[in-house]
């Protein structure tokens, strides 16, 4: 009942602002909104134009389509960028629009993939997409191979032999300004890549059925600790992880 009533609150509030879409010869995938007059049309109508080419990339890569506009909304009110997949809408601050670092592919990945088990694997495939097919860099990365950017968070080595998955725990990825927080999604990053490149070989309906389902030892003959040692093998850990 709450959640309905803040998704109605939410859609009032976005219909009352400004917008802006891209005549295109079709109908346009988004339709861009400002709570703020002073935000250039040419800024909105590049987003609208934008939203087009990472929607046919995202399209392409799920096998499935959403329905479309798809509502983009800059308002201060949002601490953070956040998806709403049960209303089709996206929301970012509006420094994300100024600075040109809104990352449409992480959070129009979760309106594709809203049927998540794992918060791990939900940002770590909006991660893995905004890297491939994103326009424009950002949060948590910002254009640095997750790899490397994790090794380097972690001191090395011995810091990624400490490092846990399972034991991150899932409101971190909600804790805006936390350092912790970005090293989280930094890790949901790299190690949904090397499950979905290196052990499903880039097989999108097994990797759906992990994400739907959890299961990772159906798809994969492995547990998550198991997968996580090959992940930690994968990036220089040479020596046998201690047990979980």
């Amino acid at each position: 009942m709450l959640r309905a009533l803040f998704l109605a609150l939410t859609l009032l509030w976005i219909a009352t602002d400004v917008s802006a879409s891209v005549s295109t010869g079709k109908e346009a995938v988004a339709e861009v909104r400002s709570g703020y007059n002073d935000l250039e049309k040419a800024v909105l109508d590049e987003m609208s134009a934008r939203a087009d080419l990472i929607y046919a990339r995202l399209a392409a890569f799920f096998g499935r389509d959403l329905p479309t506009p798809i509502i983009i909304h800059f308002d201060d009110r949002y601490e953070v960028s956040t998806s709403y997949p049960h209303i089709n809408t996206i929301g970012f601050p509006r420094y994300a629009a100024e600075r040109n670092i809104a990352v449409l592919a992480h959070e129009m990945t979760h309106l594709f993939m809203p049927e998540r088990r794992s918060v791990l694997l939900s940002e770590g495939i909006a991660i893995y997409a905004q890297d491939r097919f994103g326009v424009v860099i950002g949060f948590p990365n910002y254009g640095t191979d997750v790899d490397k950017l994790l090794m380097r968070r972690l001191g090395g080595i011995d810091g990624l032999r400490r490092y846990r998955l399972e034991a991150v725990p899932h409101a971190i990825f909600g804790r805006a300004g936390n350092r912790n927080r970005q090293t989280a999604y930094i890790a949901a990053g790299s190690f949904t890549r090397f499950l979905f490149e290196q052990v499903l070989k880039q097989d999108m309906a097994a990797f759906r059925r992990i994400y739907t389902t959890g299961d990772y030892r159906r798809e994969t003959g492995k547990t998550l600790a198991d997968l996580q040692a090959d992940w930690w093998r994968h990036l220089g850990l040479e020596t046998e992880p201690p047990p979980l």
